[in-house]
């Protein structure tokens, strides 16, 4: 394996096996379920989180800026397999090659309408950090898939 951008520690190892964990369901099914997904999020320097129903998308991409902190780049749109798509494709396309959070990013740099929040605390874990989000859906059943990039 070549790593040509090299990023931050276990960034090469990250980027040659990065993880998707889908859940399916109402809010109060998903979220309960979050609390099974123990990837130790602040020890990412990326990773993703999609939330899709049956009319529309959301996207949140996290990326660690300093000890404790976050940027948050979040999009929101109409429901499509397009944009899983696309990052299905880089990481399959990327190979562990380059840094796989790099890759993805440029990916949802491309959002029409992208909302970044910087220099936010980082949460302690996926229920914290994709809670309000679900239940922000309501009842509605849904998608929700977490990236597990670098």
């Amino acid at each position: 394996m070549v790593m040509n951008a090299l990023l931050g520690p276990g960034c090469e190892e990250e980027s040659w096996s990065p993880e998707v964990i889908s859940l399916y369901g109402d809010a109060d099914t998903i979220i309960q379920k979050l609390e099974d997904v123990q990837r130790d999020l602040p020890s990412r320097r990326v990773y993703i989180f999609t939330l899709e129903t049956s009319k529309n998308s959301e996207l949140a991409f996290y990326e660690r800026t300093s000890p404790g902190k976050v940027t948050v780049s979040r999009w929101k749109g109409r429901a499509g397999p397009e944009l899983r798509n696309k990052v299905h494709d880089a990481i399959i396309g990327n190979k562990g090659i380059q840094c796989v959070g790099e890759q993805t990013k440029a990916i949802v740099s491309k959002l029409p309408e992208l909302k970044v929040d910087q220099e936010i605390a980082a949460p302690v874990n996926a229920k914290a950090a994709f809670s309000h989000q679900i239940r922000a859906q309501g009842e509605e059943y849904m998608s929700t898939s977490i990236y597990l990039m670098c």
